[in-house]
């Protein structure tokens, strides 16, 4: 189990400017977003909320947080942050999508240019390598050769 903590930066004045969660080194990173990073403060000003929770009390503490000092964005207080909190943050990894998500995706992509060419696109493989099987074979013998090298130095 991970330890979670609950943070917020401060501004010269004292007051929060943003509320945040995490683990292990999150308060000391820095925030990229589309909007426009997030300030990291000075060492002095960064300050823990709560300390050594789960995952679920830290969502929540950050949620709470958020909700009572505010969001500047909705006019409803002065925290920089763009969500209510309990994003967590934001993220596809891991995740397994469904075969009608992937339908979609795959739907909103064709006919759309490739971003990048592959480096190979184009080229003729040399005839050394031209048959898998002997691409195999010659890989097992370079590992061959290596290991016994590497048993020789010991």
């Amino acid at each position: 189990m991970k330890e979670y903590y609950t943070y917020a930066y401060l501004r010269e004045n004292g007051t929060p400017y943003y509320i945040g969660m995490g683990h292990g080194n999150r308060i000391n990173s820095r925030h990229n977003r589309k909007q426009g990073s997030v300030p990291l403060p000075p060492e002095e000003k960064r300050i823990y909320l709560k300390k050594d929770i789960s995952k679920e009390e830290a969502i929540k503490h950050e949620i709470y947080m958020i909700s009572v000092f505010g969001r500047k964005d909705l006019n409803s207080g002065f925290l920089i942050n763009l969500t209510d909190g309990g994003d967590n943050p934001p993220s596809a990894k891991g995740k397994k999508l469904t075969d009608d998500h992937k339908k979609k995706l795959s739907q909103a992509h064709k006919g759309k240019p490739k971003k990048y060419e592959p480096w190979n696109k184009g080229k003729k493989l040399g005839s050394k390598y031209r048959n898998n099987e002997e691409r195999k074979a010659a890989h097992r013998e370079r590992n061959r050769v290596w290991m016994r090298n590497y048993r020789n130095k010991k």
